[in-house]
């Protein structure tokens, strides 16, 4: 389908920044928003259909023993700078699971989200410090959505 015969309100979500995630603790880029495939409250989570290099999977398959994930198998997400665990690919869930599955499903404690307001920049170039960079910082998911939202095009 071609830009000029899709709605405006479609249109317009293409032309926002994206919102770009960061290991919390060493600030690598592990994702954007382009690969969002959804988030989910009950596992504190938001699922992207591909990551950065930054990002290693585990080999190692694991079961869920608790949760609403109980029975799933699962690797897990590691940060290749601090090697912190950021979340999960679930190779089994579920059938109410079944959208995050093969998805990069990244924990909202595990990252902090900035919005990129000059995006036709790479995104790479601007994350040399966070603090003094042309974006802004922030805190969660819930508050990069809403500033995604709010931006004017």
């Amino acid at each position: 389908m071609s830009t000029a015969s899709q709605p405006a309100e479609q249109h317009q979500e293409q032309s926002r920044p994206p919102i770009a995630f960061q290991c919390a603790k060493c600030f690598r880029i592990v994702g954007d928003s382009w690969s969002w495939v959804c988030s989910h409250r009950e596992l504190n989570s938001i699922s992207l259909s591909t990551v950065n290099k930054s990002v290693e999977l585990s080999e190692i398959l694991r079961t869920s023993s608790e949760g609403i994930d109980i029975g799933s198998t699962y690797t897990t997400l590691n940060c290749k700078g601090c090697n912190i665990e950021l979340g999960k690919m679930y190779r089994t869930t579920p059938r109410f699971l079944d959208e995050i599955r093969d998805m990069y499903s990244i924990s909202i404690d595990a990252v902090i989200s900035y919005t990129n307001v000059h995006y036709k920049t790479p995104i790479i170039n601007l994350f040399v410090d966070m603090n003094s960079g042309p974006g802004k910082p922030l805190s969660n998911v819930t508050q990069a959505i809403y500033s995604q939202e709010t931006l004017k095009p």
